[in-house]
C-alpha cells in the first residue's frame, strides 16, 4: 500500500512504501487520511478543506476521508485547527489505495522545539519556530520572551530590551524586570535604567542580591 508522508508548514516530497496487510485496501473511490502532533498522536477535530470547501473533520482516532476525489486529479488540500499550525499541500491523487498521512504540529510543540533550537544557538532555526509558533496562535508572552532572549544571545541588546520592555505593558514579572536591569547594567552600562527595573523587581519579590545590587549602584552600600 502506498502512503504519502506531509510535513507540517513546509510541502515536502511524498514518499511511498509497501505493505501487504490486505485488509488495509480501499477499494472505494476517494481517499483515506490520517493527522498526527510532532509527537506521533493522532489529532482530533482537524477540518479539511480541498480546494478551499470544506470536505471533513478527523474523529478521535485522527481518521477522515475524502470520498469525493477522483483518481487523475490535483486538488489542493488544507488541514486546520485551533491552536495547531496550518498544513497546506498540492495532492496528484492517482490511487483510491493511497492513504494520506499529514503531521500537524501544536503551538507548545513548535515553542519547545524553538526552545531547543535556542540553546543549540540555531539563531535562524529559532526565528522560523517562533514565527510558525505565533501563526499557531501560540501563547504570545513565551513567543515574545524567547525572542528576547534570541536578540541577546545574537548581541542586539536594545532589540531585546525593546521586546522585553514591551512584555512589561502586558504582565508584571519579576524574571522580566530582573533581565531587563541586568540588560542595562551589564550589557548597555545604563545604571539609572538598572535601578529602575530592580527597584520594579523588588516591588514584586524581595530578594537580599538585589537588594545589596541597588545599594552598590547608589552607593549606600556598608
Amino acid at each position: 500500500m502506498k502512503i504519502y508522508l506531509i510535513w507540517l508548514g513546509i510541502i515536502m516530497t511524498v514518499f511511498f512504501s509497501c505493505a501487504t496487510n490486505q485488509t488495509q485496501k480501499r477499494t472505494s473511490q476517494g481517499l483515506y487520511g490520517m493527522i498526527y502532533d510532532g509527537d506521533n498522536r493522532p489529532v482530533k477535530e482537524v477540518k479539511i478543506y480541498v480546494d478551499d470547501k470544506f470536505a471533513a473533520i478527523s474523529d478521535i482516532h485522527g481518521h477522515f476521508s475524502l470520498p469525493s476525489l477522483k483518481s487523475g486529479e490535483e486538488y489542493r488540500i488544507k488541514a486546520c485547527k485551533e491552536y495547531y499550525e496550518a498544513v497546506e499541500l498540492a495532492l496528484d491523487y492517482l490511487d483510491p489505495q493511497n492513504v494520506l498521512y499529514i503531521s500537524i504540529y501544536h503551538a507548545d510543540q513548535l515553542l519547545n522545539q524553538a526552545e531547543q533550537a535556542l540553546r543549540n544557538k540555531e539563531w535562524v532555526q529559532t526565528e522560523s519556530l517562533l514565527s510558525r509558533a505565533e501563526d499557531a496562535h501560540g501563547d504570545y508572552p513565551s513567543i515574545q520572551y524567547l525572542r528576547g532572549i534570541l536578540a541577546f544571545h545574537k548581541g542586539e541588546y536594545d532589540n531585546a530590551l525593546g521586546i522585553l520592555i514591551s512584555l512589561t505593558e502586558q504582565e508584571k514579572a519579576s524574571y522580566l524586570y530582573l533581565f531587563i536591569a541586568d540588560l542595562y547594567q551589564y550589557y548597555t552600562g545604563d545604571k539609572d535604567r538598572a535601578l529602575l527595573f530592580l527597584n520594579k523587581f523588588l516591588e514584586l519579590r524581595y530578594d537580599t542580591e538585589v537588594d545589596n545590587r541597588i545599594r552598590n549602584l547608589t552607593g549606600s552600600g556598608a
